[in-house]
C-alpha cells in the first residue's frame, strides 16, 4: 500500500474517501461518528494496541477484521478514544 501512496503522490493524484473516515469527505473533512457507541472488546483491543496515543492504520484494519466491525466505525471508535491513527498505510501522514 505503501507503494501506491508513494506514486498517486508522484502524479499529484488526490487520494479520497480514507476507509477510516479520517480524511476526502466533504471538501476533504473527516467523516466521524461523535456519538458511537463503544463495545468492550473493541475498547480492550484499542487499549491493547494503543502505543502513545497512537495506533498504526494496519493495525486499525486487523482489529476490524477481527472483530467484524466496519472501518469506518473503527476509526470513529479511535477519535472518541483520542486515539491517533498513524502511521497510514498509503503515507498519506
Amino acid at each position: 500500500p505503501l507503494e501506491i501512496g508513494v506514486q498517486a503522490d508522484l502524479i499529484e493524484y488526490r487520494i479520497a474517501e480514507c476507509q477510516l473516515g479520517l480524511f476526502g469527505y466533504n471538501d476533504g473533512q473527516k467523516i466521524i461518528d461523535p456519538g458511537i457507541e463503544i463495545s468492550p472488546e473493541l475498547s480492550l483491543e484499542l487499549d491493547k494496541e494503543n502505543q502513545d496515543g497512537r495506533i498504526s492504520c494496519l493495525k486499525c484494519w486487523e482489529i476490524a477484521k477481527k472483530l467484524k466491525i466496519k472501518r469506518l466505525d473503527l476509526g470513529s471508535a479511535c477519535e472518541k478514544k483520542n486515539i491517533r491513527i498513524k502511521p497510514c498505510q498509503l503515507g498519506a501522514f
